[in-house]
C-alpha cells in the first residue's frame, strides 16, 4: 500500500522547513490490524490515510492525546477492505474523495460532531446502503453521487449544497 500523497507532502515541507517547532506532528494508531496514519492541524488531526486491512473501520476520539478532527483528502480513496466506517464524536469534516471509489463501504455511521462532508466525499461507493448520521449535516449532491444502492433517503439527514 502506498502513503497518501497528502501525507507526503505534508512531511516534505516539515523536512524542508527545517524548524522542528514548526514541523507538523504525525501521528498512527493501530485499528483492527491496520494503521492510521494522522497529521496534526490547527484545531486537531486530520487522518491522511491507512497501512494494512481492515473491514471495521472505526476513526477514534483522539490520537496522541490530540481531537481527530478531518479525514484528509483522498486519505481512503479506492480501498477495498473497507466494509464499515464509524466515525467518532471529534470527527467534524470528511474532505473531498475521502471514501471516493470504496466498493466494499457498505455502512456509514457518523458521530455528534460530524458537520460537513466535502464534495465526492463518498462517490462511487455502489454498496452503501446505509448512512446514519446523529444530527444533519452540510453536504453537496456529489458526495454522494454514485452510490446507487443509497437511493435518496439520505436527503432527510443532510444539507444540500
Amino acid at each position: 500500500m502506498q502513503i497518501p500523497r497528502a501525507s507526503l507532502q505534508a512531511f516534505g515541507k516539515a523536512a524542508r522547513a527545517g524548524d522542528a517547532a514548526r514541523q507538523p506532528a504525525a501521528a498512527a494508531a493501530s485499528v483492527g490490524g491496520a494503521r492510521l496514519l494522522a497529521l496534526r492541524q490547527r484545531d486537531g488531526m486530520a487522518i491522511t490515510g491507512m497501512t494494512g486491512s481492515c473491514a471495521r473501520l472505526v476513526i477514534p476520539e483522539t490520537l496522541g492525546g490530540v481531537p481527530v478532527t478531518e479525514i484528509a483528502e483522498g486519505a481512503f480513496r479506492g480501498r477495498t477492505d473497507i466494509v464499515e466506517l464509524v466515525l467518532s464524536d471529534s470527527v467534524q469534516t470528511v474532505c473531498e474523495s475521502a471514501f471516493e471509489n470504496c466498493v466494499s463501504l457498505a455502512s456509514v455511521q457518523g458521530g455528534k460532531g460530524l458537520r460537513r462532508i466535502c464534495e465526492a466525499a463518498f462517490r462511487n461507493c455502489p454498496r452503501l446502503t446505509a448512512v446514519r448520521l446523529t444530527r444533519r449535516v452540510d453536504a453537496f449532491y456529489s458526495s454522494f453521487a454514485g452510490c446507487y444502492a443509497l437511493g435518496t433517503l439520505i436527503e432527510k439527514q443532510l444539507d444540500i449544497r
